[in-house]
């Protein structure tokens, strides 16, 4: 049996890491349950191996270099800089392309092992293929990132199923009645209403990380989590599974009982003035009443936290 080259046993094993790479890949999507983006991410994956693989028969390391430079842009179109990267896998198989490319071209030359006779139809056919997948599959999630107006599923739309199939550890909604003021009008006293979520297994004696959530015109403090109740369902999923960790949601409303009704009428005093109410009154009631990271809910650190009027309610 003739004995491999140092050449050919790297590249063996970094295909070999591709490949296994390339599986847990493909199983993430599968676990997604989103058939679109499976498909998608089974043919990348098989476009990258098969150009791995030629590259092996070739004798060809350099040509991982293109690999490299063709699987750090898909992960830069399917994920989103200032979130965690959820595609981390392609910056991984970036990195091994590239080390398989500089170092086999150095074993390459330092054992003078000629390059193989392969067939660059084929190879030119992948590169096609990938390049036309690339550009066409950009421009949609270019698309899909920048759209305005109504929801669309787009290829990383969240999977039906964790949208769509209740939890089997649902979190709960409070109502929580607060007194703040009319800060966009003329300051008197109101009583307005907030939802909270919080989720299973919710223990005082922890620290949740929280998130204010607030709607959009015409709409109010019960758009997110019971008139679209698929962002409840989506949370409790999420949770379960272990994608986020358990928090605290507060969807509140900036409208203040009949102000601005009149149509026509600028919202802006009221947006900008919420700060106010925010700040003022409803974040240090629910930073006192529910176990969050801050220390007090008073402006001053050193101060201490009285009594503060709440009413929940179980919905």
């Amino acid at each position: 049996m003739k004995e491999q080259s140092k050449t050919d046993l790297l590249s063996l094993g970094c295909l070999c890491l591709l490949a296994g790479f390339a599986l847990w890949q493909t199983v993430k999507y599968i676990r997604l349950g989103n058939l679109t983006a499976f498909v998608t991410v089974a043919v990348l994956e098989a476009l990258v191996l098969l150009f791995g693989l030629l590259s092996l028969r070739g004798r060809m390391p350099w040509l991982m270099l293109l690999l490299a430079v063709g699987l750090y842009v898909v992960h830069f179109i399917t994920s989103y800089g200032e979130y965690k990267s959820f595609n981390w896998i392609y910056l991984v198989q970036c990195a091994l392309c590239a080390i398989w490319a500089i170092a086999g071209t150095v074993l390459q030359l330092k054992g003078k092992e000629p390059i193989r006779p392969m067939s660059w139809l084929s190879l030119g056919l992948i590169v096609v293929i990938a390049g036309v997948f690339l550009l066409t599959w950009q421009g949609k999630t270019r698309d899909g990132k920048q759209a305005e107006g109504q929801p669309r599923r787009e290829l990383w739309a969240v999977p039906s199923r964790l949208d769509a199939v209740p939890s089997s550890q649902p979190g709960t909604l409070e109502e929580l009645v607060y007194d703040t003021r009319a800060y966009g009008t003329d300051g008197r006293s109101v009583q307005k209403r907030a939802l909270v979520y919080l989720p299973y297994g919710y223990d005082e004696s922890r620290q949740y990380n929280i998130l204010y959530l607030m709607h959009g015109t015409g709409d109010d403090e019960n758009y997110w989590l019971k008139t679209h109740a698929y962002n409840k369902i989506m949370l409790d999923r999420m949770i379960e599974e272990g994608y986020i960790e358990p928090l605290i949601v507060v969807t509140p409303t900036f409208y203040v009982e009949d102000d601005f009704k009149d149509a026509g009428a600028s919202l802006d005093p009221l947006t900008f003035s919420f700060k106010d109410e925010l700040r003022n009154d409803l974040m240090p009631l629910v930073e006192s009443r529910y176990a969050t990271y801050a220390p007090t809910a008073d402006a001053s650190p050193a101060a201490t936290t009285g009594p503060l009027r709440a009413s929940p309610a179980a919905l």
